[in-house]
């Protein structure tokens, strides 16, 4: 069944209001408000922390770039390693944001899955203790 206008089924019968008003679709529309709601509260929580590690991830990457520049007249390849080294300020300054809001996921937020090997289910927090 090949999709026709609009991403609808074609040979369906049903239409785009008819889509709207499905139960998947209510249920999508407020998993996506879950989301932004949840989003909002961990901002509005943890926004100092966050500025600032986003603000320090961005002096990493125009700090590294600027030297980059600087040593570009006597060592490219230098220059170049810099250059590869300018998004690594944005990766970690991420990841330090995501360990900032950890603790104020709810339980809710956890996705349970299947441990490989061990037949348990847990939750992505609780995996092994110490490796955190």
């Amino acid at each position: 069944m090949y999709a026709g206008l609009h991403g609808i089924p074609s040979g369906t019968g049903r239409s785009r209001a008819d889509l709207a008003d499905s139960p998947a679709v209510r249920e999508a529309a407020r998993e996506v408000g879950r989301i932004v709601r949840d989003a909002a509260r961990l901002l509005l929580r943890h926004w100092p922390a966050l500025l600032t590690l986003g603000l320090l991830g961005a002096a990493w990457r125009s700090g590294t770039l600027w030297l980059a520049v600087i040593v570009s007249d006597r060592s490219g390849p230098l220059a170049q390693l810099l250059l590869a080294l300018a998004p690594v300020g944005y990766l970690l300054a991420i990841v330090a944001m995501l360990r900032v809001v950890r603790p104020s996921l709810s339980a809710a937020m956890l996705v349970p899955f299947q441990v490989a090997g061990c037949g348990k289910t847990t939750t992505a927090c609780r995996v092994k203790p110490g490796l955190t």
